[in-house]
């Protein structure tokens, strides 16, 4: 009989964790299409961070004009 209770149990939980999925919201999938370019292509984040260095480290090297 133990069997029977763990497989309405595990029936149960089962059926909870399909009913329980749910679809992105809006914002998210916003968030995710800043990281695709015009032409589909995924941009890396690290790429983009690695660029904002370099731009920074640029930035500190040109002397402001006098």
């Amino acid at each position: 009989m133990s069997w029977r209770v763990n497989m309405i149990v595990a029936m149960i939980l089962m059926s909870s964790a399909v009913a329980s999925e749910e679809l992105p919201d809006a914002e998210l999938l916003e968030f995710l299409a800043d990281w695709e370019t015009e032409d589909g292509q995924w941009i890396d984040p690290t790429t983009l961070e690695q660029s904002m260095q370099q731009i920074e480290a640029t930035s500190k090297e040109v002397a402001p004009y006098d």
